[in-house]
């Protein structure tokens, strides 16, 4: 297998080509876990090499990295924040957790009660959730992701409720640390 080193293509100056040489024989005789782990591995490399002269960056490189190891498909993408004097909501989503469909995961803290809330909806693609949580409120003991009004938000969230509503109080009930 081939070594990693970066590439003098420019096509565009925000975009930074490294190539990596391997025979496509051999990287199709792999198992699926062997092929997922490679690619996990090269992108963790290759951020380091683009980054290597940046401590700070390699330092949250290989936290995330140990993060992604430690979670596996289970690690949580921060996505969108909402906060008031009353409430603080986090939106997340998960990509394929255990093998089952994208998670969007909503978080609800309750800053007068100091309660936290979690709950989860399903995703059919991970990336419909930049189109289903353009607006968040709260209103009437829900929480309602608006979504884009876009001819793109349309298509990718036609296939949900819209607006997604979560009753609070239905939520599950979480121990703040």
């Amino acid at each position: 297998m081939g070594n990693l080193f970066e590439s003098e293509k420019i096509l565009d100056k925000r975009i930074k080509y490294v190539e990596y040489g391997i025979e496509p024989k051999t990287f199709n005789s792999l198992t699926e876990f062997e092929k997922n782990q490679l690619v996990k591995d090269l992108t963790f490399k290759t951020l380091i090499l683009l980054f290597e002269k940046d401590n700070k960056k390699i330092e949250k490189i290989i936290e995330v990295e140990n993060l992604l190891n430690k979670f596996e498909t289970e690690i949580e993408i921060a996505y969108k924040t909402k906060e008031t004097h009353s409430y603080k909501i986090e939106i997340g989503y998960m990509i394929n957790p255990k093998k089952t469909l994208s998670k969007i995961v909503v978080k609800y803290f309750d800053k007068k009660n100091d309660t936290q809330n979690i709950t989860t909806k399903d995703l059919y693609f991970c990336e419909d959730i930049f189109y289903l949580v353009d607006k968040i409120e709260v209103k009437n003991g829900k929480i309602i992701f608006t979504h884009k009004k876009t001819s793109l938000g349309e298509i990718a969230t036609a296939k949900y409720e819209r607006p997604i509503e979560i009753e609070i109080t239905e939520m599950e009930r979480n121990n703040i640390d």
